[in-house]
C-alpha cells in the first residue's frame, strides 16, 4: 500500500512513534493530493452484480487488484448495476486498477451468466479530489450508496461497502466489529477453493483473514487512513448525516442525461399538454404544479433536479428557464484527461 506519512495525504504527524501508522497521531492538511473518485454510469448494464455469489466474489476480487497496483482503498461501494471507488495513489495506477476491475468483472458475468462482452465501453468517470472537505464528503456519498438507492439496510450495514468498518466500538457488549465473523487462513483449502473460485494463481498470505468465502474488507481498504481523514467519530457522523446525495449527483458528469435541454423542454410540453391542454404554459402553471412535471421529466428521462428545475424555472435552478443555448461544462474540478469512457 502506499505509505501516507510520505505524500502528506493525512497530514503531519503530530506525535512520534517510529513506522507504525497505527500509532501515529495526525492533524489533517486541508489540501489532499493523488486522491480519486471513480465510479461507474449507473444506466449502462441492467445487472453488474446479480446475486450474493457475484457481489462476494466481486469484493474478493478487489483484494488480489489493489495488492497487485499497491494503491490504497478509502472506501467502496458494489451496487447492482454499478460502482463506486475512493482511490489514493497515482492517477495511471488508480485507472488500471478501475480497468482490470471491470474487466475481470466482465469475464465473471461471461463465466456465470453466458452474457460475453457485457461491460464492454462501460461509461466511467473519475474526480480528483484535492480538499478536505470534499474527500469526506466523497467518503460518506459512497458508503451511503446502499441506503440512498432504497435498499434495505441502514448507511452503516450495506454488506457489499467498506461502510461497517468505519470507527467500530471496542470491548463493549454493543460492539458489532465485522472483523470478528472472520479468522485467519493457514494455507489450508478455503485458500485453495478461494483461489479455484477466483481463477487466480495470486499467492494469498497464510494469515489472511477470511470467512468461508469472504476476504475480510479490513484487508484491502485502509480504514486507518480513512478514520484519521475525519479526525473521530463526531465529525464522522456529522457528515454522514449531512450527505446531500442529489447534490454530488449532480456534479458527477455521468449522471447527466443524453437529452439536450431543448429536448427537456419538448418533453416538458408534452406532459403539460397532456395533462393540463394546448393552451397551457408553463409559465401559468403554479409551484406545485411546474413541481409535479419536474418529477415526471426526472423519472422518464433520468435528468437531474437541477436540470428538471432549469427548464420549469423552479428557484433551486435559478428561478428562471436557461438560455436556449447549451449550459457550460459544470465539472470544472475533472481534469479533461481523468474523464473516460474504459475501452
Amino acid at each position: 500500500m502506499a505509505t501516507f506519512t510520505e505524500n502528506g495525504l493525512l497530514g503531519r504527524a503530530i506525535a512520534e512513534n517510529g513506522k507504525d501508522r497505527h500509532k501515529v497521531e495526525w492533524k489533517p492538511v486541508q489540501t489532499i493530493s493523488d486522491c480519486w473518485h471513480f465510479y461507474s454510469s449507473g444506466k449502462a448494464v441492467d445487472a453488474m452484480f446479480l446475486d450474493d455469489r457475484d457481489f462476494i466474489e466481486g469484493m474478493n476480487r478487489i483484494y488480489v487488484i489493489a495488492r497487485k497496483y499497491n494503491i490504497d482503498i478509502l472506501a467502496f461501494s458494489l451496487m447492482h448495476t454499478h460502482f463506486h471507488f475512493i482511490l489514493h495513489g497515482p492517477y495511471d495506477l488508480c485507472l488500471k486498477f478501475i480497468r482490470e476491475f471491470i474487466r475481470l468483472t466482465s469475464m465473471q458475468i461471461a463465466y456465470r451468466r453466458k452474457e460475453h462482452k457485457k461491460l464492454k465501453g462501460l461509461p466511467v468517470g473519475c474526480q480528483k479530489i484535492e480538499e478536505l472537505r470534499h474527500i469526506r464528503t466523497s467518503i460518506c456519498y459512497v458508503l451511503r450508496n446502499g441506503m440512498a438507492a432504497g435498499l434495505p439496510y441502514s448507511a452503516y450495514n450495506y454488506p457489499w461497502s467498506s461502510a461497517s468498518l468505519m470507527f467500530v466500538s471496542q470491548n463493549s457488549w454493543a460492539s458489532s466489529n465485522p472483523a470478528d465473523a472472520f479468522s485467519s487462513t493457514s494455507g489450508n483449502k478455503t485458500v485453495r477453493g478461494l483461489k479455484k473460485t477466483m481463477k487466480t494463481h495470486y499467492k494469498f498470505p497464510k494469515d489472511l483473514k477470511m470467512n468461508s468465502e469472504l476476504i475480510y474488507p479490513g484487508e484491502y481498504v485502509n480504514v486507518m487512513a480513512a478514520e484519521k481523514l475525519f479526525g473521530n467519530q463526531r465529525v464522522f457522523n456529522a457528515v454522514m448525516a449531512s450527505c446531500r446525495e442529489q447534490v454530488i449527483d449532480d456534479q458527477l458528469d455521468l449522471s447527466r442525461p443524453e437529452l439536450s435541454y431543448q429536448e427537456l423542454r419538448d418533453h416538458r410540453d408534452e406532459f403539460i399538454m397532456a395533462k393540463y391542454g394546448n393552451e397551457v404554459n408553463y409559465k401559468s402553471l403554479s409551484i406545485d404544479q411546474r413541481i409535479q412535471i419536474a418529477s415526471m421529466l426526472r423519472r422518464k428521462y433520468g435528468c437531474t433536479k437541477r436540470q428538471a428545475d432549469r427548464v420549469l424555472g423552479l428557484a433551486s435552478a435559478g428561478g428562471k428557464e436557461p438560455d436556449k443555448k447549451e449550459p457550460a461544462d459544470r465539472s470544472k474540478h475533472i481534469p479533461e484527461k481523468k474523464n473516460e469512457t474504459i475501452p
